[in-house]
């Protein structure tokens, strides 16, 4: 009796062990002294255990992380968010974080990403370029990663009643299944005609030169590029949609940026003939334009540093971001685009391009968010 005991007790711990979400801190990594880098990893470390429950998540050790990737690659530095991901899925783990530390005009920037592997997208970033010096960074950290945590736990409790009834009604659908099941009679199969396939052509996207299109609800008149089987506008749009604002509530960035909309006016915004792309329409892009696609599609100007090159005319500048409290942010470090498509009840998918990588970043963030707008041609 005592022994079976003991069994279940080994074989519950192993369930909740493996039901646990496995959180990967990686080390610190960019412009700053080695034993600051490790503090900062330390820090990161420290705050999710305060505010992660030990008994749905489980924060790796660094000996472990270190033992399962390798030391070489686990201080490489990452351009885009996926990376994090790739080297948080060499430990299992469902979440990857780590902080980035980047010299900038001789100021210190700090910027940390949340990777979702579960997701494939950044689950949560920011970047402060207000850090000043060290102890600006772990200020910074303690102000911002508890609700960062506290997010991940609820976005946990979320997914686990939503297994909870999907497994429900799974077996509701099987035993319903197996009542209605009457056995078919079998047949002898007819043999298909083979019809040889044509071999198709594969052509690399290239650029069209642009055209024009009129707006005809204001008579604004916005820059067009067709880009692999997709027309886009070369432009941010401009269309003064109830509650859209301009950056800093300045017209004149309205015409260099164009107006900034939350989601649910981003989803009409556009004009006939054109919608706000989903993000299977945004990664058709990527696809059509390639490798480093946020450096081909970035304008050549406007940029804080890193400019693009501007290869395809779709001249992305950095916009920036603002909030529902009317506050904006990141003008010449950042551009920022909606996508039609929702993560969730209360979030939605966007595209961002950065002065500090090359590449078109994948992230979600709030509805209430005021992003700026790129329409694509309906087909």
């Amino acid at each position: 009796m005592k022994k079976a005991v003991i069994l279940l007790m080994l074989a519950v711990a192993i369930v909740s062990a493996q039901n646990k979400q496995r959180v990967a801190v990686l080390p610190s990594v960019g412009d700053l002294e080695p034993q600051g880098l490790i503090l900062l990893t330390d820090k990161v470390r420290e705050i999710a255990t305060q505010n992660l429950p030990m008994e749905d998540f489980n924060i790796l050790k660094q000996d472990v992380i270190t033992k399962m990737i390798g030391e070489e690659e686990l201080y490489r530095s990452c351009k885009e968010g996926v990376c994090i991901g790739d080297l948080a899925k060499k430990t299992n783990a469902n979440y990857g974080a780590r902080c980035d530390v980047i010299m900038f005009n001789n100021r210190l920037v700090l910027k940390f990403e949340l990777y979702s592997v579960n997701e494939e997208a950044i689950f949560e970033t920011f970047t402060d370029y207000n850090v000043n010096d060290f102890y600006g960074m772990l200020a910074s950290l303690e102000a911002r990663l508890p609700a960062t945590f506290k997010k991940m736990v609820s976005v946990s409790d979320r997914a686990l009643a939503d297994g909870r009834d999907k497994a429900r009604e799974q077996q509701r659908q099987e035993a319903k299944a197996r009542q209605e099941y009457k056995p078919i009679p079998k047949s002898e199969p007819a043999k298909p005609e083979l019809t040889p396939t044509p071999a198709v052509a594969v052509s690399q996207a290239k650029p069209v030169s642009g055209s024009t299109f009129t707006d005809s609800r204001d008579g604004k008149v916005y820059k067009k590029v067709a880009i692999g089987t997709q027309t886009w506008m070369a432009e941010n749009l401009n269309f003064a949609a109830g509650g859209s604002k301009c950056y800093n509530n300045d017209p004149t960035n309205c015409e260099k940026y164009g107006r900034f909309y939350d989601w649910n006016t981003a989803n009409k915004a556009c004009p006939a003939g054109w919608h706000l792309p989903n993000d299977v329409e945004w990664k058709i892009l990527e696809k059509s334009v390639g490798s480093k696609a946020g450096k081909k599609l970035k304008s050549a100007t406007g940029w804080k540093k890193n400019t693009g090159t501007n290869d395809y005319g779709w001249s992305a500048l950095p916009g920036g971001g603002g909030n529902s409290g009317g506050s904006f942010y990141d003008a010449g470090y950042g551009g920022i685009w909606w996508s039609a498509t929702e993560y969730n009840v209360s979030r939605a998918w966007y595209r961002g391009m950065y002065y500090y990588d090359d590449y078109v970043g994948r992230y979600y963030d709030n509805k209430m968010h005021l992003y700026p707008v790129r329409c694509v041609a309906d087909q």
